[in-house]
C-alpha cells in the first residue's frame, strides 16, 4: 500500500512539528511569516533547547535571536537569549563565537564596557580561534570610543602578541591613538611599524597616509611626498593629495 501526495503532506507537516526534527524550524519560519512573532520566537526557543541535532538546536538559536533583535526589535530581549544559548552550546570555540555575538550586541545596545569585556572573555574561551584577531580588535577599538587611551594601547600591545600576524594592525591602532593627541613623532614610529610589520596592503596603504600627515606636519615634505608617491591611491586621489600638499607648502615657504 503506498501513500497519497496529499497524506504524505499531512504526515510531513505533522513531522515539521515535532521539535526535534530537522524540519521543525521551518515551523517557526510559518508562524513568523503568518505575522505570529510572538508564537514563532517561542517556538524557536523550544526548538532550540529540545532538538537532538546539534545543527537543528543552532539554527533554532540563531532564528530565535534573529526574531528578537529584528522582528520583535528587543535587543534586551535577545541579549536574554544569547545568555541562554551559551548555557546550551557545547565546545569552546562555539561557546566564544556566541560571547562574540554578545559583544556587539552590546555594542550596538551602547554598553561599550561590556561590549570590551565580553570580546575578552570571548578571546580567552578560544585563544586559538580563526577570529581571535578580529574579536581582540574589536575589544581595543571599543576602548578607542571609551577614551580609555591607556587601555586601548595596551589591548593593541596585546593582539600584537597573541596573533604575531595581525601586528601591522595593532600597530596601525597605537598610531592613530597617538596622532589623534598629537604625539607626532610617536604616531610616526608607529606608523613605521605598522608599515614593516603589515600583512595586509590596506593596512601598510594607510599606515603610508598616516606617516605622511605626520611628515608634513614635521616640515619634511619630500619624505611626505615619497609616502603618497607610494600609497596605493586612485590616480585621482593621488593627484589631489600630492598637489594639496605642495600648495600648502608653497604657502608657508617664505
Amino acid at each position: 500500500m503506498t501513500l497519497g501526495r496529499s497524506a504524505f503532506v499531512v504526515i510531513a507537516a505533522l513531522v515539521a512539528l515535532v521539535p526535534g526534527t530537522p524540519w521543525s524550524v521551518g515551523h517557526g519560519d510559518v508562524l513568523m511569516a503568518m505575522g505570529q512573532r510572538t508564537e514563532a520566537l517561542g517556538w524557536y526557543r523550544t526548538v532550540a533547547r529540545l532538538a537532538p541535532a546539534r545543527a537543528t538546536s543552532e539554527r533554532a538559536w540563531r532564528r530565535a535571536v534573529l526574531a528578537a533583535r529584528v522582528d520583535l526589535g528587543d535587543r534586551v530581549l535577545a541579549q536574554r537569549l544569547l545568555e541562554e544559548r551559551l548555557n546550551h552550546v557545547e565546545g569552546r570555540r562555539a561557546r566564544a563565537r556566541v560571547l562574540a555575538e554578545m559583544a556587539e550586541l552590546k555594542r550596538r545596545m551602547g554598553d561599550g564596557e561590556g561590549a570590551a569585556a565580553t570580546w575578552m572573555r570571548a578571546a580567552d574561551e578560544a585563544p586559538y580561534a580563526p577570529e581571535l584577531a578580529a574579536w581582540l580588535l574589536a575589544r581595543a577599538s571599543i576602548l578607542v570610543e571609551l577614551g580609555r587611551e591607556d587601555e586601548a594601547n595596551a589591548a593593541f600591545a596585546e593582539l600584537a602578541i597573541r596573533r604575531p600576524d595581525a601586528r601591522g594592525r595593532a600597530w596601525l591602532g597605537r598610531a592613530r591613538l597617538a596622532h589623534a593627541r598629537g604625539d607626532i613623532h610617536e604616531a610616526l614610529r608607529c606608523y613605521d611599524m605598522a608599515q614593516e610589520l603589515a600583512t595586509d596592503e590596506a593596512v601598510a596603504s594607510v599606515a603610508r597616509l598616516g606617516a605622511a600627515a605626520c611628515l608634513e606636519r614635521l616640515g619634511e615634505v619630500d619624505q611626505a611626498l615619497v609616502m603618497l608617491e607610494a600609497s596605493d591611491l586612485p590616480p585621482a586621489v593621488h593627484s589631489v593629495r600630492t598637489s594639496g600638499l605642495r600648495r600648502r607648502t608653497s604657502m608657508l615657504s617664505p
